[in-house]
């Protein structure tokens, strides 16, 4: 799962590791305790548009203000997150 990942993470930004955005999604949705992160506002727009105030290092364009729709997801409990996987995963036939 991680092989290919782990080589495109490594060529493009020069950490090992890859990160698994499906599986973290649906760990957050069955047990959020394990991530850490903060409600914000999130507008979708152009870089040069008005509504446009500044990015985060990820490119997410965000608003200061407005209505806070967005969880963003900061850090996780990494062995949380396994743990979880692997109990999961030990349910399968």
């Amino acid at each position: 799962m991680l092989e290919f990942s782990e080589r495109f993470d490594l060529g493009k930004y020069g950490w090992p590791g890859a990160p698994l955005h499906d599986p973290a999604f649906i760990a957050y949705l069955l047990k959020p305790d394990l991530f850490e992160g903060r409600h914000i506002n999130v507008s979708i727009g152009k870089p040069q548009a008005e509504l446009t105030h500044g990015h985060d290092r990820r490119r997410l364009w965000v608003s200061p203000a407005g209505v806070k729709n967005c969880t963003y997801i900061r850090s996780g409990d990494a062995d949380g997150f396994y743990k979880l996987l692997s109990e999961r995963l030990k349910r399968l036939p």
